[in-house]
């Protein structure tokens, strides 16, 4: 209203001057003054570019509007529940913290303090009664609202016991390498005592081949207690079989000499034969 005034007070001086004529006219004081540029169109106005456009850096969600009939929000929307109501209330307490940092001058401080204070209180009073869609009451997580702190913990309880596991399994597969070494020289010992075994074997056969054909026969017939019997000694003399089987003129005296050495074993044997065993009885052993 004060702006129309003056303006139309300056047009009827306008048109005052113009009827007494030009030498008296003066210049209207009561225009509107000129709005000067900023420093920004200042800079625009002298660089001669057109207006630039000022680039956001804070990402801006894009609204969409959705209509919804009032039956279907009285009879499906509910109010939402008390955690995610004390969850908005934290959030708008947040935003207030993040507006009130940016100002530094304590009054307009103040001011907005009291002003988002009054806004926050509002809203907090409001949220309990607003009805939300089914969709935002569903838990997006199953089993229960996504927990932060909750899966930290469970996420550090699984990187120690992943650590300890981790550990014992390096534990373990260096015990299976020496297992492994171990096993592998236990394979070359036993293959070296298997080929010996067999040189040996074939050493044996050797040896027992180029054994005289009458030791052949009596390591054959050799029994546990090698006796008298055993080698065929009988006190009337030699088998015919033993000194028929004797082709090689060389072993005559040899046997010549055995047959003595059994003749004189077989006569001194005769006077413990009425004693027994004097060795097993020493009170028989001690009367002899």
């Amino acid at each position: 209203m004060a702006r129309t005034a003056r303006r139309s007070s300056g047009h009827r001086n306008a048109l005052n001057d113009s009827t007494q004529g030009p030498s008296n006219a003066t210049p209207s004081t009561s225009n509107p003054r000129k709005r000067k540029p900023d420093a920004f169109n200042r800079s625009e106005h002298e660089s001669g570019q057109g207006p630039r456009k000022r680039t956001t850096t804070i990402a801006e969600m894009e609204q969409r509007t959705r209509y919804v009939d009032q039956e279907v929000i009285e009879k499906e929307w509910k109010p939402l529940p008390e955690p995610m109501q004390n969850q908005v209330k934290e959030i708008i307490t947040a935003a207030k913290r993040v507006a009130l940092g940016r100002t530094s001058n304590l009054r307009a401080r103040a001011e907005a303090d009291a002003v988002l204070e009054r806004v926050a209180t509002k809203l907090a009073k409001r949220v309990p009664r607003m009805p939300f869609p089914l969709q935002a009451l569903k838990a997006p997580v199953k089993g229960g609202w996504f927990d932060g702190d909750g899966s930290g913990a469970r996420n550090r309880a699984l990187e120690a016991e992943l650590r300890t596991i981790t550990h014992a399994a390096e534990l373990l597969k260096a015990e299976i390498a020496r297992e492994e070494v171990r096993l592998r020289e236990s394979r070359q010992a036993l293959g070296r005592l298997k080929s010996e075994a067999v040189e040996e074997t074939k050493t044996l056969e050797q040896r027992a081949n180029n054994v005289h054909p009458v030791l052949q026969r009596l390591s054959a017939t050799t029994n546990a207690y090698d006796g008298a019997d055993s080698i065929g000694f009988t006190p009337s003399g030699f088998p015919d079989d033993h000194r028929s089987e004797v082709s090689d003129p060389s072993w005559e005296s040899l046997l010549s000499h055995l047959r003595e050495h059994l003749k004189r074993a077989q006569v001194n044997r005769r006077p413990m034969e009425g004693n027994g065993n004097p060795t097993r009885n020493p009170m028989r052993l001690r009367n002899t």
